[in-house]
């Protein structure tokens, strides 16, 4: 149980509902029997049992021992639902001196002599008159503090207060009159000289409460044992006999520091030993750009506070977890932007260095590219942090926050990026225990059985599997090394924004430049640079070897620049990319007092050469070229032609495993060269495909990708083609019987709301305007407020289940049909979640004309569109509205041809269709010189699944969409079936949208003796 060399794909579980054993159990046999390897115990909004109750803790008891009997690995998390270090917000609650804290600056300019400032309440540390003109030193500052205290301000309504004294001063006694001040603020007072001054008052406040009683001061060590406490030893007195075994790791997730200046009450003196100065002699630094100080004050500061939220909390979380033998695991956000670091987790890369498995995460379905190449950095980010420490791994959060038109092509285009980025590990987000009412919309899709592609997640996963498995083995080789500009950041962070996004923008376009060209690089930071011994002009890192390292940043820290001069005479290359940096003192770190006299670099090169510089000068271990440079066969003298390839390199003893993914959205042929041999390999990539192959001393090899996708017997028929000439091709676009695998669906998206009855009842218009719910959700009804829904019926059918979810029905509405309510209860059914009902509504339907009406007498939230369900076909005859007709389905099954689902009267079905067709083929056609047999698609939306004569061919997903038939055929009458599904978005959202198969299917044959040498 606790054999952690596969762990992916791992699932995210969003535990949002009232949670039922029964239920549970399902659910965990699902993703089981779908191949995921573990899950991550996720409460997250929605859930109503209990958080961290004996109700909560029984749940998660019947998770574990449920893992523990099918083989899946458990992973607690430590937050209901992120960010983590609340406790679900008892910290706050229980403990409101543990709130997170900030510092805020109050200020106003203001001309020399009698000052009046007041300015809102908090904790004072300071306030100081800073001189507006010149570059004043803190020595000309003025401290006010002693001049400023309280006043109450705003007086409150007068009034006569006697009604709680001794009764005869009420009857004889005089009117006793009462007023109050009702708000209090900090005033100063003061003379200042003459001359134009800044106040700045430095005011220390809480975070405003929330729901969840406040984000916790994870800054204070007291704060973060109090987390501990309640969360983490809580589990362990229940479960600590399964840690290290069924339960193998706790996740943390996007802990960090508030406010652009953080703050907590331990600070000032934590900073003091650091640096030997008093930081609160020195705030307005920290807010505004004052002088030469300025740069040195805010370097620290930020180091500082990293140093700080290490210490308090990182460190001990990965602590609590190697005691009690389990993984730390997480990841702390943004890492995708470096402004966003600075300002709640500063130093990044030291921060995830405990981490036994550092992860990161993937949200809204964009990845690196030329167009938003800063997304490159999260994944790098990691990765160097593990291969720096030799970790295990890197983990990451991918497919949240998407839309339900999320399809495997979709995930394969994401997953590919990160496992070339160096990501080993992926975790689904996410797999909702529920999406009943708003659930549906929290940071979806659900990976899980509420989508249509549910079915085909068994071979996905187990393709991830295999992926991550054989990307894990060997060692990550890379020739650069890039310093990671914390620095100038920390420098410019808050005010001066335009330094920062041109920084930002300088580091997004090296790192795709870089890495488009196939100049894989790891980050590093300055501690862990000056930790790296030097082997015959390489920087060497564990297992890890470099080439060069390139200096970037307009800011460098004194100790990196005096260890770079110290190995320059190794024969160590370092490049400095880009404008000559500022020297910032590195405390207690190498060269806090060197006077650099001399440059620390060996090349100095301008952003915009960087790559022909790098071709020119470093010796690649693997090259592409273009077709263009292999016209004769052999490689040209031109590299670095191959641009918008991404490349993973890993050493297996004498192997090298490679990795290549396309960029773009078209076909890619490339030829491949190691820098030990003259034989070439060509490569052909799909639009953002990609491939995996491997040389040794024998040679090119395949064998690593064949392991991957031999077991779904997916041949690439696209690249065939390109190779050998066809003999016989049948065109089989035609004539498919076409019939739905599930009833199919009409989705009630428009409803027309009223206080009063509707008075067109019959009539087909209505003046009241349309509510779209899936454009405009969660539309909230008045008491005895009516909506209404219309839909035609043209010819009846046995069944039509109207469906609609637990949410709705909690709020006590009342549903009629054609002015009948509805007195059956509901019953429950997994239609598309557990917490579906329905009951069947036919016998209440007429031909034309049917309105559906939801009253909530005690007022409550339309939050969905209501269903209908059955064996019926659909047209949606108005333009621009989703007001559908109904008819029966016809008895006999329709000859089609490649026809989208709404012509065929499933606009809103999400689900999977069976295409069949019966094929003869003659004698000849199949003969010994046939070697390869191709079903070929012109388009898919958005997977499909063949069997040739009631054998599995497999799954395709993205291109090339083709089989390898050959195999299954055989001479006479042969069965084809092909079951397609599309994406779920049509039933969740009632969208009209492309779905099956296009262009055209047809059937190539190859004959081996007409193959193309």
């Amino acid at each position: 149980m606790n054999d952690l060399s596969m762990m992916s794909p791992m699932s995210f579980w969003f535990l949002n509902h009232l949670l039922e054993d029964d239920e549970l159990i399902w659910q965990l046999d699902e993703m089981k029997s779908k191949g995921f390897r573990g899950v991550f115990i996720h409460a997250r909004d929605g859930l109503e049992t209990p958080y961290l109750s004996s109700s909560w803790m029984e749940k998660v008891g019947v998770i574990v021992n449920h893992c523990e009997t099918i083989g899946l690995h458990a992973w607690l998390y430590d937050e209901d639902p992120y960010p983590s270090g609340s406790a679900g917000g008892l910290v706050a609650l229980n403990r409101p001196e543990y709130r997170a804290k900030a510092l805020f600056l109050e200020s106003m300019d203001c001309s020399g002599g009698e000052v009046h400032f007041d300015f809102p309440i908090g904790r004072l540390l300071k306030v100081m008159a800073i001189p507006l003109v010149g570059e004043a030193d803190a020595s000309e500052w003025i401290d006010l503090t002693e001049h400023t205290g309280q006043v109450r301000l705003d007086w409150k309504t007068s009034y006569v207060h006697q009604w709680h004294y001794y009764t005869p001063y009420e009857d004889s006694g005089n009117p006793h009159w009462r007023t109050s001040t009702a708000r209090s603020v900090y005033r100063t007072l003061a003379t200042l000289p003459e001359g134009e001054w800044k106040i700045c008052a430095f005011v220390e406040r809480d975070f405003s409460a929330t729901s969840r009683g406040g984000y916790a001061d994870l800054l204070n060590p007291e704060a973060v044992r109090y987390f501990l406490e309640l969360t983490h030893e809580r589990y362990a007195a229940r479960f600590g006999g399964k840690f290290g075994t069924t339960i193998i790791g706790m996740f943390t997730d996007e802990p960090k520091m508030l406010g652009d200046v953080a703050w907590t009450k331990g600070f000032a003196a934590y900073f003091y030993q650091l640096f030997d100065y008093e930081i609160t002699d020195f705030l307005p630094h920290l807010f505004f750009k004052l002088n030469d100080r300025t740069d040195q004050v805010r370097f620290d500061y930020r180091y500082a506070l990293s140093q700080l939220f290490l210490a308090s909390f990182v460190a001990p979380i990965a602590k609590w977890c190697e005691t009690n033998h389990m993984l730390s695991t997480g990841h702390l956000s943004p890492e995708e932007d470096p402004i966003g670091q600075t300002r709640w987790t500063p130093y990044l890369m030291s921060l995830l260095k405990p981490f036994d498995l550092p992860g990161t995460d993937l949200i809204a379905g964009l990845i690196g590219s030329e167009s938003t190449p800063l997304l490159h950095l999260g994944p790098k980010l990691v990765s160097s942090v593990a291969h720096h420490g030799n970790k295990r791994g890197v983990l990451v959060e991918a497919f949240g926050a998407n839309s339900w038109a999320m399809n495997f092509r979709d995930m394969k285009r994401m997953t590919d990026w990160l496992f070339v980025m160096g990501v080993t590990d992926i975790v689904m987000h996410a797999q909702f225990y529920s999406i009943d009412g708003p659930r549906k919309r929290e940071a979806p899709p659900s990976l899980f059985y509420q989508s249509s592609m549910w079915p085909f997640f068994q071979p996905y996963c187990e393709e991830l599997a295999a992926l991550s498995k054989v990307l894990n083995e060997g060692k990550h080789r890379c020739h650069l090394l890039l310093l990671y500009p914390q620095s100038s950041f920390s420098v410019y962070y808050p005010d001066r924004k335009q330094e920062m996004e041109r920084l930002r923008e300088r580091m997004a376009k090296l790192q795709h430049e870089l890495l488009s060209h196939q100049w894989d690089f790891d980050w590093v930071d300055e501690e862990t640079l000056l930790t790296m011994s030097m082997d015959d002009g390489t920087w060497c890192s564990d297992e890890e070897r470099y080439d060069a390292l390139l200096v970037f940043g307009d800011h460098v820290e004194s100790g990196v620049a005096a260890y770079c001069q110290q190995v320059l005479s190794q024969d160590a290359q370092v490049w400095l990319v880009g404008p000559h940096p500022q020297i910032m003192r590195s405390k207690g770190r190498p060269g806090d007092t060197v006077a650099l006299t001399e440059p620390f670099w060996s090349h100095h090169v301008e952003d915009d050469r960087i790559i022909a510089a790098l071709e020119a000068s470093i010796a690649r271990d693997v090259t592409l070229y273009s077709e263009n440079d292999c016209s004769d066969g052999s490689p040209g003298t031109t590299s670095g032609r191959v641009c918008d390839i991404y490349m993973l390199t890993r050493v297996i003893g004498s192997h090298i495993r490679l990795f290549l993914v396309n960029a773009l959205n078209k076909w890619r042929t490339v030829y491949i060269a190691v820098h030990t041999t003259e034989v070439i390999k060509e490569v052909m990539l799909a639009p953002h495909g990609s491939t995996l192959i491997e040389w040794g001393p024998s040679g090119w090899s395949s064998q690593a990708e064949s392991s991957i996708n031999g077991s779904k017997a997916i041949h690439r028929a696209r690249l065939a083609l390109a190779h050998e000439m066809p003999s016989q091709v049948c065109d089989l676009s035609g004539h498919w019987s076409i019939r739905p695998l599930e009833d199919n669906v009409l989705v009630l998206v428009d409803w027309h709301c009223s206080s009063t009855e509707l008075l067109s009842i019959g009539s087909p218009i209505t003046t009241l305007p349309a509510h779209n719910l899936t454009r405009q959700p969660n539309r909230d009804m008045q008491s005895n407020e009516h909506a209404y829904c219309r839909f035609f019926v043209e010819s009846i059918p046995d069944e039509v289940m109207l469906v609609t979810e637990l949410f709705t029905l909690q709020q006590a509405c009342v549903i009629s049909v054609n002015g009948i309510i509805l007195g059956d209860k509901p019953q429950r059914r997994r239609r598309f979640d557990t917490h579906n009902y329905e009951m069947n509504i036919a016998s209440l339907l007429h031909k034309g004309l049917n309105w559906l009406q939801v009253t909530f007498p005690d007022g409550g939230m339309l939050c969905d569109p209501l269903r209908l369900y059955g064996k019926f076909i659909v047209s949606l005859p108005y333009v621009g509205s989703s007001t559908g007709l109904l008819r029966e389905t016809p008895q006999c099954r329709e000859q089609h041809g490649l026809t989208d689902w709404t012509q065929l009267g499933y606009p809103h079905y999400s689900g999977t269709m069976v295409y069949e067709k019966e094929i003869i083929l003659p004698n000849e056609w199949l003969s010994d010189k046939v070697g390869r047999a191709y079903l070929m698609i012109g388009g898919i939306a958005d997977v499909a699944h063949c069997t040739v004569n009631g054998m599995d061919a497999g799954i395709v997903y993205d291109e090339p969409y083709g089989w390898d038939v050959a195999p299954y055929l055989q001479a006479g009458m042969n069965q084809i079936t092909l079951q397609v599904t599309n994406s779920s978005i049509h039933m969740m959202e009632g969208i009209e949208g492309h779905s099956g198969l296009s262009d055209f299917i047809k059937l190539v044959l190859v004959n081996e003796g007409e193959k193309r040498e």
